[in-house]
């Protein structure tokens, strides 16, 4: 057996070598090394060659902190005493967090401890860790130098332990063996979550919430009662009432209740009576006998009344007054059933703030095509009396005909039919109840008058394309408004991408993101040709909306023709309307029986026209694509099969033309594509990976292994750009593996295939069980040289 080097200083000191290869009992001593001096595990000596007698004591000569204190043993030389060698230290690593079910403790030596043979094995606890209060489980040695103690059963909660090494301790050369005591913990006590989890006092029913409190053990109400209350920004404080809540209270899907066991074991899914340690490969325990012992109080769900043990229900003694800020208060210290464990940390659930009630608003609301409302808006909800029945202290006059009421949270609907122009008096008295039974503390009386709805004017798209074939229609939409003015232009097939460009900006101005509503477009800058005008005088009521329209035969004054088209439609205001603003609403309609399918591939687009009333390809198409400035990017023919393939770069518009028919698409990447998940395609949508990236995967061909066995594993590296693989130039890379540890265990160079591949054995060690880790690391692309830089 072979021990470190070290260095030993005389009494006279003199400073004497211990050599690396000292062996017990035949060490190979060298001349420069004497007088005598016993290395290894056997005794330290160190002989005055001045006086022959003993070494003084061990602190004084020690240069090593760890020294040890010097042994009554005596050594062959006949010497009263030699000094003990320095403890090595060992190292006990508790789990983050707390202490649980599952959890391990491993303990690492510097040196071998075990033999091989107990590489796997099991031993008792005690044999390696001294651990106050007792901690069950089992030590399983791991290699020669570490193992675990794995906890395999349910700790209690609240639980503190004092983990140290087994005194006197030695390895397998027989040096002491020390460590760090080291501590751990099991959950702590607490309330784990509460119901409701958001309060708004303004929606609430009652100045007495309750709050539903969920522990993680069983807890006595009257200790919550007596230790928590209500408290408000002020300082004042509400005593609270607590009581266990029925089961049937807790809703249908309430969070774990019980005692701490019996939540850890719903939470692992683990039945009663099954073995909760873990060990299943022990023998099973005997059937019990049908006498069997009924449960102990503090291990079942509920009390003797059926309650559960770990659920309270607290809610204020008396009623809240206003204030700001309401809490519920619970401090640490709350002991759980048993008073074995106390919360740790406080408890504050924050209610909110209670105001009185008050009303904020009161509105007269026109509608259109429906009676008008008068809307009376609280900060408070209001108790919802019967339906259509008038709200105690709220009036209206004079009243219309069809009067209704409704209730609805914070807000008092009155509607009816209400006239234009005429004053109505609203008036809402003191003492008016809120749902929560605070009351109206100073009432109001306003006079209203309806004002006509604003006006409207929609079209049912902004681009829209029609089939040449179809109805022929165009309808839209108004009210309030004196007339609607509709005026159409027809661009060619020069002008086309003009109109089309700059209508994208109508619904959305990228230069003004910021802008409200859309951005109208002048008519005299629109291009093409103004082939169609007429006016639509209202013929609705007021507050009514109505349908107008027209067909593109009468537009084209007998058959309709394929285009492009433009339409702006304005409309003036009724004089009972307050605003004289003008409304327009603008479309462009592609009256077309062209139809057009593309995909794209790369920097190409793969582009089919065909017709719609025949569904036969279209040859002999022109095929246009633009930029974003306007300018004719490429133009192509469609083949016999009505197939052409273009460019896909710059362009942002694709127009295709058969004749005297036109149709326009945006050809950027947004225009609507065929669902390609429906054919189970690889698709690649990500906007990111413009940049080239390496992937790689690895594979092994099992996922177990025992010690000292071969591993086999292949490697396959490609570089990923937008939706294209390659084999990468860079084939050096460096092969590291580590051990269940983290530590390292293989590191060194390799070089990949030109298939991009790699492949190999490699042997595992001969000790060490667990999870180990195979890494391969490429050196990080080079640089770019910036310019003006050396």
């Amino acid at each position: 057996m072979q021990s470190p080097g070290g260095i030993f200083v005389s009494p006279s000191g003199s400073v004497i070598e211990c050599g690396a290869t000292f062996r017990l009992m035949k060490t190979p001593f060298r001349r420069r090394d004497l007088p005598a001096l016993w290395c290894g595990l056997g005794l330290m000596t160190a002989l005055n060659s001045g006086s022959g007698t003993a070494a003084a004591a061990p602190e004084k000569t020690a240069t090593r902190p760890a020294a040890a204190a010097a042994s009554a043993a005596a050594s062959p030389s006949g010497a009263k005493a030699a000094p003990d060698r320095p403890a090595l230290q060992a190292q006990i690593v508790v789990p983050e967090g707390r202490l649980g079910r599952g959890s391990a403790i491993e303990v690492r030596f510097p040196e071998p401890m075990a033999e091989a043979a107990l590489i796997g094995k099991e031993v008792a606890v005690e044999s390696v860790l001294e651990i106050k209060p007792a901690l069950p489980g089992r030590f399983r040695w791991q290699s020669m130098r570490s193992g675990t103690l794995e906890v395999g059963t349910l700790l209690p909660v609240g639980q503190n332990y004092r983990i140290t090494l087994k005194p006197g301790m030695k390895d397998a050369q027989g040096r002491p063996v020390t460590a760090p005591a080291a501590t751990a913990a099991t959950a702590d006590f607490a309330m784990r979550e509460s119901t409701p989890r958001w309060f708004y006092p303004a929606l609430e029913t009652t100045l007495q919430p309750e709050i539903t409190l969920y522990f993680n053990d069983a807890v006595s109400a009257a200790e919550v009662a007596k230790a928590g209350a209500f408290s408000d920004k002020e300082g004042r404080r509400i005593p609270v009432t607590a009581a266990r809540p029925d089961v049937n209270a807790l809703g249908r899907n309430p969070p774990a209740y019980g005692t701490w066991e019996q939540q850890q074991k719903k939470q692992s899914g683990e039945k009663e009576g099954e073995n909760s340690s873990g060990d299943e490969d022990r023998a099973a325990a005997p059937p019990k006998a049908e006498s069997i012992d009924p449960p102990k109080a503090e291990l079942v769900e509920s009390d003797t009344d059926g309650l559960p043990v770990s659920v309270v229900r607290v809610k204020p003694a008396s009623p809240l007054p206003a204030g700001q800020d309401w809490a519920f208060i619970l401090p640490k210290g709350i002991p759980n059933q048993s008073g074995e464990a106390r919360t740790a940390a406080p408890v504050r659930i924050v209610y909110g703030t209670v105001t009185p009630l008050q009303l904020t608003k009161i509105t007269a609301v026109p509608m259109l095509d429906e009676d008008s409302e008068i809307q009376f808006s609280f900060n408070k909800k209001l108790p919802e009396p019967d339906t259509g029945k008038v709200p105690p202290g709220i009036r209206i006059s004079p009243a219309p005909e069809n009067l209704t009421w409704t209730v609805s949270g914070q807000m008092v609907t009155a509607k009816g039919a209400f006239l234009h122009g005429t004053g109505y008096t609203a008036q809402v008295d003191p003492g008016l109840p809120a749902a929560d039974g605070m009351t109206l503390e100073r009432g109001r009386e306003e006079t209203l008058k309806f004002a006509a709805h604003e006006p409207q004017l929609s079209l049912p798209a902004f681009d829209h394309a029609q089939w040449l074939g179809g109805k022929g229609g165009f309808a839209f939409s108004s009210a309030n408004l004196k007339k609607a003015s509709v005026k159409i232009k027809k661009a060619d097939a020069g002008s086309v991408i003009y109109l089309l460009n700059g209508y994208a900006t109508y619904e959305s101005d990228s230069d003004h993101p910021d802008a409200y509503g859309h951005t109208r477009l002048p008519w005299s800058v629109v291009p093409g040709k103004t082939v169609w005008e007429k006016e639509f005088p209202s013929k609705a009521e007021l507050n009514h909306s109505e349908r107008s329209g027209f067909t593109w035969d009468e537009a084209a004054g007998g058959k309709r023709q394929p285009g492009i088209y433009f339409i702006s439609i304005e409309g003036q205001p009724r004089k009972e309307v307050d605003s004289t603003k003008v409304l327009g609403a603008q479309s462009v309609v592609q009256l077309s029986d062209i139809g057009l399918a593309w995909k794209y591939a790369g920097a190409e687009a793969t582009i089919y026209a065909f017709s719609h009333t025949s569904g036969q390809p279209l040859p002999g198409a022109t095929l246009r694509s633009y930029t974003q400035d306007n300018e004719l990017s490429e133009t192509v023919t469609t083949g016999a099969d009505g197939m052409a393939k273009m460019a896909f770069g710059k362009a942002r518009w694709l127009i295709a033309q058969a004749g005297e028919d036109l149709r326009g698409v945006q050809f950027n990447g947004d225009a609507t594509e065929l669902n390609r998940w429906a054919f189970e395609l690889p698709v690649d949508d990500a906007e990111s990976n413009t940049a080239p990236s390496r992937e790689m995967m690895i594979f092994t061909e099992r996922p177990v292994y025992q010690p000292g066995e071969t591993f086999f594993f292949k490697a396959i590296t490609r570089l990923h750009q937008s939706v294209t693989l390659s084999i990468p130039a860079e084939k050096k890379a460096k092969l590291f593996l580590f051990d269940p540890q983290n530590r390292t265990v293989l590191n060194r160079d390799i070089e990949f295939s030109d298939t991009g591949s790699f492949s190999e054995g490699l042997r595992l060690p001969e000790q060490g069980l667990g999870w180990y880790r195979l890494r391969i690391e490429f050196p990080p692309p080079p640089k770019p040289a910036s310019a003006g830089t050396n």
